[in-house]
């Protein structure tokens, strides 16, 4: 069952979200205006406070400024009427006073207007000063008390020019603080109907965007009811799919177990990772025996230790010799018995690995009875070689005698018959020597431990002396074989390799050898002629077909290539020694030690 998922959120939904983002923003921005303006009324407000506390301040020191200077002009007026020495320590402090009052006053004026009648207010001060202290002058210098008029007259104008020019410079400041005090309630006043608009365009925004939430609210709720039916539907489908896929998972394992044939897994290192029962029954092994270990443990020797060349070759080339072919290889059971087996290796990739699996059947029973099969054809062929060779040929040789008598006794008598009688007698001795030849070919191999030997010789001899070719053949003096079917495969092949390069090699030269290595038995036939091709009529005749079949029927290994330096072509039929399945060994001197 297909899996889906809930599809994604629609274009449309995207939108109306940022749409109430940004209505949220907008509500916001009179939120921060408002704090702005709040800010700005609170900092003006305080610098309002600062310039009323200035003014305050300024008006304060105008009056005490004024002040001070009437003191002075009293204590000069005392001392000049009465001569009191007091009346010069007040004058002294007063004077002190107002210089210190109007550097102070000077530097808390801001305003033009201000500072303008504060300059003159220093000037009238420095004028009354000087009548001042004229007027102290003239007392020390011993005129009456009245002094001069004039004097008194002008410090009284300067005194008024001084309250007047005090006067302009309170009215000055007042001004100044009306106007700023105006100022303020006015930027107040806007500051209030901008905050009242501003609360309610907030207000506004806030309901609007309170809906838009409240709505966006339920769709989400709406969504995630629809994203849990889904979830909880494609929970149930991922349950189901996983009982299903764990049901394939167990059939297919029940499969692989009940399989009647072997099956191993194993990875690029030839380590095994997984045996079924079958293999174990084929192997005597059990699973947890193998797994881990390298699978040439199954393999008897020299295939044991070219294993893994084999693999690691594969692996960086490519090139399959067996997968995906399928083959006749050796086995070996864990008890050490050497068995036929029938391997088909696949490989597939899994996890960024290569794993190889080999399907493996038993052909022990099979090779007995294509052995038995073909032991009694070749009984079969023999019966009719010796019935031929011991009734037919004995009856020939009697005819040969006969005639041989009635050629003579015609001939003595002068009859004209003797000539027919001497046609028949050759007839007779032709008939004789064919089904002697035809004897030989049906048993070629003697029954006995060196007939192969014999065999191949008389093979060689007979191609030389029939076909005019050199045919040389050449076997290692203390081999003998007492399986005499494994003989008359082995001779079978390469008299059909002898006869292939007759037709097709155009050679000159045949050699025939048959040797015995460590672990295997091997016959050759090699011909000095054109070479191998694969389009040529012999490489997929019935001949090279024939010569497959018996080397699956011993167990061997036939290969067909050019010779080594490419001159002619190489037949080589290799065997294992000892091959318990087919039932033939080698001979008791030709045996390692310790096998049977």
């Amino acid at each position: 069952m297909p899996l889906t998922v809930a599809p994604p959120a629609e274009p449309r939904k995207e939108q109306s979200a940022s749409f109430l983002a940004a209505l949220l923003l907008l509500s916001m921005l009179p939120v921060v205006a408002i704090f702005v303006i709040q800010y700005r009324s609170a900092t003006r407000a305080a610098v309002l406070r600062e310039q009323i506390q200035h003014i305050q301040e300024v008006i304060t020191q105008q009056l005490e400024l004024h002040s001070r200077m009437s003191d002075a002009a009293l204590a000069a007026h005392g001392y000049m009427f009465t001569g009191d020495a007091r009346f010069t320590q007040a004058l002294a402090a007063a004077n002190r006073d107002l210089n210190a009052l109007a550097a102070a006053a000077g530097d808390k004026l801001r305003h033009p207007p201000a500072k303008e009648h504060f300059a003159r207010i220093e000037t009238l001060m420095r004028e009354l000063a000087r009548m001042i202290d004229e007027i102290v002058q003239l007392r020390q210098q011993g005129f009456p008390g009245t002094g001069e008029p004039e004097h008194h007259l002008e410090v009284w104008r300067i005194r008024e020019a001084l309250r007047h020019e005090t006067d302009e410079l309170l009215k000055v400041e007042d001004r100044l603080l009306i106007a700023e005090t105006a100022e303020a309630l006015h930027e107040d006043r806007w500051m209030r109907a901008f905050v009242l608009g501003g609360g309610l365009v907030t207000i506004l925004l806030l309901g609007v965007t309170s809906a838009g939430l409240m709505r966006q609210i339920r769709r989400r709720h709406s969504a995630e009811v629809r994203l849990r039916e889904a979830n909880a539907t494609l929970e149930a489908r991922v349950a189901e799919r996983t009982a299903e896929l764990s049901e394939q998972k167990q059939r297919l394992q029940a499969v692989v177990d009940t399989a009647a044939e072997g099956i191993i897994t194993i990875d690029e290192r030839g380590v095994v990772d997984s045996m079924n029962a079958a293999a174990e029954r084929l192997f005597g092994y059990q699973a947890d025996e193998v797994i881990g270990r390298n699978v040439s443990l199954l393999m008897p020797s020299p295939h044991r230790e070219q294993h893994d060349a084999y693999l690691a070759r594969y692996c960086e080339t490519g090139e399959a010799k067996i997968i995906g072919i399928g083959r006749e290889v050796a086995g070996q059971r864990k008890d050490g018995t050497v068995f036929p087996l029938s391997l088909a290796v696949s490989v597939f990739t899994l996890g960024g690995r290569r794993i190889f699996t080999g399907l493996l059947r038993d052909l022990t029973e099979r090779k007995r009875l294509e052995a038995a099969v073909t032991s009694s054809a070749e009984e079969e062929r023999g019966r009719i070689a010796r019935d031929l060779h011991d009734s037919l040929g004995q009856e020939l040789g009697g005819a040969l005698f006969l005639g041989d008598l009635l050629q003579r006794d015609l001939k003595e008598r002068g009859a004209a018959e003797a000539e027919r009688a001497a046609q028949i007698h050759a007839l007779v001795e032709k008939a004789l020597a064919d089904v002697r030849g035809i004897a030989r070919g049906l048993y070629p191999v003697p029954s006995e431990p060196d007939g192969l030997i014999t065999a191949l010789q008389n093979l060689a001899d007979r191609v030389t002396r029939d076909c005019r070719i050199e045919c040389s053949f050449d076997a290692d003096s203390a081999l003998l074989l007492e399986d005499r079917t494994t003989a008359t495969h082995l001779y079978r092949i390469a008299q059909e390799a002898v006869n292939n390069a007759l037709k097709h090699s155009g050679a000159a030269r045949i050699d025939i050898r048959l040797a015995a290595t460590t672990h295997s038995l091997e016959i050759s036939v090699r011909d000095h002629g054109t070479g191998w091709r694969q389009n040529s009529p012999a490489s997929g005749g019935l001949g090279m077909q024939t010569m497959k079949h018996r080397a699956n029927l011993i167990g061997g290994q036939l290969t067909v290539g050019n010779a080594p330096g490419g001159n002619g072509v190489l037949v080589c039929c290799s065997v294992a020694r000892f091959w318990r399945g087919t039932s033939w060994t080698a001979s008791a001197m030709e045996r390692p030690e310790g096998k049977p």
